[in-house]
């Protein structure tokens, strides 16, 4: 399986434009390859993506990365932080409580997912599902909590939420930032959560698949078109990730829930019609 280098580019832009911004980029990337009457890239391809936003979200968040290590490690040996390792230390462990979900639930279903979920109508429908969702976190949140603030159950409840995510046309950063914001957090505090939380499930993820690489061989896969996605993929979100942390401090979510109203509309009425 080989992509040229407009295939290839095309879907590492869009994934990086969409995996932190509340849209669905794995429903995109089913979106992009239909339009374009493309062979479905495969979850191979998918996930070389999605390894490149995650190298994305580790260098911007690099030095919260080496608190939140610090402080992991801190509590593992019995020692207390100081300063302002010790809020690193407590976020820690709530991102790994909140990452449970999604990596129990990804395993039972992953081969279900990748077989009879990557339909454009069921993408589609599922848009509108993440739209309406954010209409009413954006409508309904008291959006007063910091990270800091954050409970047991606050994480619990956006790591299942995140769970739900494996279904392309749900925006995993939209269910987990919809999820913060009826917790009570600011939209750019749930942002922030949502993007750490990302990591471990990208690197879970991307672990299995590798797995599953290694069980088929490694010879037939396309590395200079992988290679080609990962650098753009990486460099797009990088650049996606300040610029939404950025509009998120003077604005609100409006803008992604229409569009995610309006584009699952046209999907499902090309597909119904």
């Amino acid at each position: 399986m080989g992509y040229d280098i407009l295939q290839t580019s095309l879907l590492a832009i869009t994934q990086g434009l969409t995996e932190f911004l509340p849209v669905s980029s794995s429903g995109h990337l089913v979106l992009v390859s239909w339009l374009f009457d493309w062979p479905d890239q495969g979850m191979a391809f998918d996930m070389v993506l999605h390894l490149g936003t995650l190298a994305a979200v580790v260098l911007y968040f690099r030095r919260e990365w080496v608190l939140l290590a610090r402080g992991l490690v801190d509590s593992l040996r019995g020692v207390r932080s100081l300063g302002q390792g010790e809020p690193y230390r407590r976020l820690a462990w709530l991102i790994i409580l909140a990452t449970i979900p999604a990596l129990f639930l990804g395993a039972l279903s992953e081969s279900m997912v990748e077989d009879r979920f990557r339909d454009p109508l069921l993408v589609g429908w599922l848009l509108l599902g993440t739209g309406v969702l954010l209409f009413f976190a954006e409508r309904g949140a008291r959006r007063s909590l910091e990270t800091g603030g954050m409970r047991t159950r606050d994480a619990l409840a956006i790591g299942v939420a995140q769970a739900a995510a494996l279904l392309p046309g749900i925006s995993r950063s939209g269910v987990t930032i919809a999820a913060g914001l009826f917790r009570g957090l600011t939209r750019e505090a749930a942002a922030r959560f949502s993007f750490l939380l990302a990591a471990p499930i990208i690197l879970g993820a991307g672990l299995f698949e590798v797995w599953n690489v290694t069980q088929d061989g490694w010879g037939n896969m396309p590395w200079p078109s992988f290679a080609l996605g990962f650098a753009l993929t990486g460099v797009v979100a990088l650049v996606c990730i300040r610029g939404f942390l950025s509009l998120l401090r003077r604005a609100t979510l409006a803008p992604f829930v229409g569009y995610c109203l309006a584009a699952g509309s046209v999907v499902v009425l090309v597909q119904v019609l």
